[in-house]
């Protein structure tokens, strides 16, 4: 083997010492064919070796440093340090860059000398080749010894007749007519055995082999699936007509370089959930504006932008959603386009710089929740003074559809000497834009007076006010007390007595939170609906949002605290944390429930914080247990009581003194407090104080200033002493110490010495 051109006997010998996998001879193969060029049909084998044999592998990379990129020499280091080599070449193949690291023919060398060498990597092997290499029968015969899985179809790049017998090893036997996984990986055609189509699989997933560039029609062939793998190029054509997966959640688009340029295949897959499409791009982002959410779950790649500067901020979610609400609206196609840029181009919406009168036309014909409220307050800013230049010369109209009756308003107005019109013709001054103003375009650039929706009805309750809202401003409070009781009655037919004498005749201010604990809790869904009504067309704008909330608080009697805390999280999530905090504080005014989410949830002294504090307040008793709502321990057994050493994520309250001018007694049983604040003696009028079932192990020495403390109850804490900051409490008359410590049933009862007894001698201490 002196020449310098290796025979093909020479190649064969060679490669026999590498295929066998010993370190011995792949030193001696290499020794032998690093004096001679490389031969073509040696690299990939020397790059499997090199990855395989790290003993080797920077000499190998010294002798195929001319043939390799930065790229694949990154990987061959790489690799050479993994314990399994074949699981990072699977990435390299499953992932999208596998076209950067090595060709198809090189990736099926390496792939098939793994094989040869360590009995690894045939299935990749088998998916790289295209059923013409001579070792192929080899690899199928050892991947039919291999242990098959009934609930996993993985099959490896297969020809149709080794398919037909693959499966029918699972099958035979197996009376099971569905299947959870069917993986159809480097397939080389569009054919499959109806063995396998005639199955069921819960989830499917499919690659084509790289030669193939057509979509898998045949996918259709199958059983709806739950959940779908495909891998797509450049060259795919995905069908319009996917109605037969009527039961497909998800889908996930593998490969990469294809661009979407619409996604009108998912009108037919009505469970849909879920797109994943990671390395593909889609045309522009006016592809999104569809009548149907297109859920897409990963942040997109875009061919073009075509002017868009989508916020980096926004959740591609919330992009979704805009782009459906904007696809649904009668907007023509280039308005359409021009509302979805300026709507993705804020990370917030509440961020939009100030819109024209006829940015407000075209925008309240897009039904987004997060819209309503922030064009409300553009519309505010516009009208400015707009209703109270309303007077008998004035020609009204209604753009869209307002929250009140329209029959309603123009009894109101009628009232006034206001002419309302059905029509917007040349005549009419003012306009108030409400919902969906479907004949926008006969307004653009009108010169009109605009007037708020929320002005004209503040208007009416002023210079028309109903019955009702006459007597309360009349200061008729038995009235307004009447009405709280029948809408707080649990029988459903009092509630709707009290909710006819409101319709027609005014909903006074007072009256609006009334009617939200009614929507939000009644058992009757009648009534439910009746008062939704009454608060859409009475309520704040602001409320509108917590009023299209779809969370509802019945049976409040038996549910938990901790659910209740659960929906007002959800609240918050789709509206606001104050919207959470406002139906926090409702719940607890009728139903003394659901201020533990704003104690978890406003921790810092603030306005919400000092409403719930104050809403605590029981004469000059402050019952944070209750508020907080854990569960009660007094009169129950310790033997049947199971502790766990948990805390709350409530701080103590030590800053109700700054909302509260005297307490004399406070219940914080069960609160899982772990300390005091060092301030705690704030509470200086204490008179009683109950701290029992916490796990306290100390008090602060300011609980000395509490010098009008005469109770305190500190049972079942985790005092392993005495503590010495009570010496001071001269005007004690009881001090509980019963049962510490709680987390040792067997502990000994607190020891008191007989200084502490002295210095304590009016005070009644339990241990």
């Amino acid at each position: 083997m002196t020449d310098s051109i290796l025979s093909d006997k020479d190649i064969d010998s060679l490669k026999k010492l590498f295929y066998s996998g010993s370190d011995a001879n792949d030193f001696l193969a290499f020794e032998i064919l690093k004096k001679h060029p490389l031969p073509e049909s040696f690299f990939g084998l020397l790059v499997c070796v090199a990855m395989t044999n790290k003993s080797i592998t920077n000499d190998m990379l010294a002798y195929l440093d001319s043939s390799l990129n930065k790229i694949q020499k990154d990987i061959i280091i790489r690799t050479s340090t993994e314990v399994d080599m074949r699981l990072t070449l699977s990435q390299a193949y499953y992932q999208r860059d596998h076209k950067l690291e090595f060709n198809s023919k090189d990736a099926l060398d390496i792939y098939h000398a793994h094989f040869l060498r360590r009995g690894e990597s045939l299935r990749d092997f088998l998916i790289y080749d295209d059923g013409s290499h001579p070792d192929r029968k080899l690899a199928f015969d050892k991947l039919m010894k291999e242990e098959l899985y009934w609930y996993n179809f993985s099959i490896p790049g297969l020809l149709y007749d080794e398919m037909e017998t693959f499966a029918q090893k699972i099958i035979s036997g197996n009376s099971r007519s569905s299947f959870y996984r069917l993986g159809l990986h480097g397939l080389k055609s569009n054919r499959i055995p109806s063995s396998i189509k005639t199955k069921k699989f819960e989830s499917i997933a499919i690659s084509m082999h790289h030669s193939y560039n057509e979509f898998p029609d045949f996918i259709f062939d199958f059983q709806s699936p739950k959940k779908l793998s495909i891998a797509l190029n450049e060259s795919s054509k995905i069908p319009s007509d996917w109605s037969t997966f009527s039961e497909l959640t998800e889908i996930e688009f593998t490969g990469e370089g294809y661009i979407f340029d619409d996604f009108d295949f998912i009108q037919s897959l009505p469970k849909l959930k879920s797109i994943r499409i990671p390395y593909h791009k889609v045309e522009s982002p006016n592809s999104l504006i569809a009548k149907k959410t297109i859920p897409i779950a990963n942040r997109l790649q875009y061919a073009t932008l075509e002017g868009y500067e989508i916020s980096p901020k926004l959740e591609q979610k919330t992009i979704n959603r805009i782009a459906s609400a904007v696809g649904k609206s009668i907007l023509s196609e280039d308005e359409k386009r021009k509302y979805f840029q300026l709507l993705v181009s804020v990370h917030d919406l509440k961020k939009l710089h100030q819109l024209s009168f006829n940015d407000l036309l075209h925008l309240l014909n897009i039904n987004h929740k997060d819209l309503s409220s922030v064009l409300s307050g553009h519309i505010d800013k516009l009208s400015k003074s707009g209703a109270e230049s309303l007077n008998k010369k004035s020609l009204l109209y209604i753009a869209g559809t307002p929250r009140k009756k329209k029959s309603e308003i123009k009894k109101k107005l009628s009232e006034l000497n206001i002419t309302l019109t059905n029509k917007p013709d040349d005549k009419i001054t003012h306009v108030v834009l409400a919902k969906a103003p479907k004949e926008y375009k006969s307004l653009v650039g009108r010169d009109l007076t605009l007037v708020s929706e929320q002005d004209l009805y503040d208007n009416f309750k002023k210079e028309a006010p109903g019955f009702i809202e006459e007597a309360v401003k009349a200061g008729d409070t038995e009235l307004n007390d009447n009405l709280h009781q029948l809408l707080f009655n649990e029988d459903p037919s009092n509630v709707a007595i009290g909710l006819e004498m409101i319709k027609g005749s005014g909903v006074h201010e007072e009256l609006v939170d009334t009617l939200l604990v009614v929507y939000k809790t009644c058992s009757d869904a009648k009534m439910r609906g009746e008062a939704k009504k009454l608060l859409v067309q009475n309520a704040p704008e602001e409320y509108l949002p917590l009023i299209n909330d779809a969370q509802r608080f019945t049976g409040l009697e038996k549910v938990k605290a901790q659910d209740i805390n659960k929906k007002l999280r959800k609240i918050a999530k789709n509206s606001s944390r104050e919207l959470a905090a406002k139906m926090s504080l409702l719940l607890h005014w009728r139903y003394k429930k659901g201020l533990r989410y704003i104690l978890y949830h406003f921790k810092k002294p603030c306005e919400q914080r000092s409403l719930a504090l104050k809403a605590m307040m029981e004469g000059t008793h402050l019952n944070f247990a209750s508020g907080l709502g854990f569960t009660t321990w007094h009169g129950r057994d310790l033997d049947d009581i199971t502790f766990y050493n948990m805390t709350t994520p409530v701080p103590f309250p030590i800053d109700v003194v700054e909302s509260i001018e005297k307490i004399e007694s406070a219940n914080f049983h069960n609160c899982k407090f772990k300390s005091l604040p060092k301030n705690v003696g704030e509470l200086k009028d204490l008179k009683e104080l109950d701290l029992s079932f916490n796990f306290l192990g100390s008090i602060p020495k300011s609980i000395q200033n509490m010098t009008k403390l005469e109770h305190l109850d500190l049972r079942a804490n985790q005092f392993k002493s005495f503590p010495e900051s009570l010496r001071g409490l001269t005007n004690l008359k009881t001090l509980d110490l019963r049962h510490n410590n709680i987390m040792d049933p067997k502990a000994e009862p607190l020891s008191i010495p007989e200084d502490i007894r002295s210095d304590l001698k009016n005070c009644n201490i339990l241990v």
